[in-house]
């Protein structure tokens, strides 16, 4: 059994730090073998919100793999530096690769960046960048494989909704070919659990995660939020760990199997925050 945090839209420049010191407790007690954080560090882009966030990844207990969002591009009142270098002050503070891999034994993890200077809010990915992950993903060795994107692939059946990513079904034809079996994901703020079965073309093959806001204190009808997920062969068990108070804890857990190639629901507890 492998698990893995998953991490999203931190928004430091609005974070609550009360909820930081909360995470990362938990994450010390949860033991993790890698978290993700699937974009949005920042809400401005700012040195000082940058600066902020490397100092909270340096403090989580394992292995991290992260990709930028789009509050992590230059802002639109820069116009010069959103062109030349959209993602110079994310490379300067947090890394400098936009589409990082973390290889560990029976998990592959590789980043995809969505956000672009020309696309910010909805998110494009590229024809060429799209044959550089068939080469990427191609070249996995055999393990669990788990896709890192900040842009949505599913839209949640409730709340606010955002535009589809730009080259969102020939991105999905290229996961499903690959075997692809988790797609995490955040930029909703919102926890949410799909499948691509929801494509006909498509085998069905890839469990879509999103992650609510971990940190921010922007919320979507839904508490601080981030997904501890336990992969164990064709079974995934995803649990949603909400912020009450100083501290997370569990408010609902789904539980996946693989069948014919596709992922099931077999037992679930419901979201504890709706009404």
């Amino acid at each position: 059994m492998t698990r893995i945090a998953h991490l999203s839209d931190l928004h430091f420049g609005a974070e609550d730090p009360g909820a930081c010191a909360a995470l990362v407790r938990d994450l010390e007690r949860a033991r993790p073998a890698a978290v993700v954080v699937s974009g949005d560090l920042t809400q401005r882009a700012r040195r000082r919100e940058f600066a902020a966030a490397r100092r909270f990844l340096a403090r989580l207990p394992a292995p991290t793999l992260v990709v930028p969002g789009n509050h992590d591009v230059a802002p639109v009142y820069r116009p010069l530096r959103r062109l030349l270098g959209p993602f110079d002050r994310y490379q300067e503070h947090i890394g400098p690769d936009l589409e990082p891999d973390l290889l560990l034994p029976g998990l592959s993890l590789v980043g995809i960046r969505t956000p672009t200077a020309r696309h910010v809010t909805s998110g494009r990915v590229s024809p060429a960048r799209l044959l550089d992950l068939r080469r990427r993903l191609d070249g996995l060795p055999p393990s669990t494989r788990v896709l890192v994107a900040h842009h949505p692939f599913l839209a949640p059946t409730w709340g606010r909704h955002h535009r589809p990513l730009r080259g969102l079904a020939a991105t999905l034809e290229v996961v499903d070919e690959a075997g692809v079996d988790l797609l995490l994901a955040g930029h909703c703020h919102v926890s949410f659990v799909g499948g691509t079965h929801a494509y006909p073309a498509l085998r069905g093959h890839t469990l879509v995660v999103q992650a609510g806001t971990a940190l921010s204190r922007r919320l979507r009808g839904e508490p601080n939020a981030y997904n501890l997920i336990e992969v164990d062969g064709d079974e995934v068990r995803i649990e949603v760990r909400l912020r009450r108070g100083e501290r997370f804890t569990e408010g609902s857990h789904d539980l996946y199997r693989r069948e014919d190639g596709r992922w099931r629901l077999t037992g679930a507890l419901g979201r504890s925050w709706a009404g």
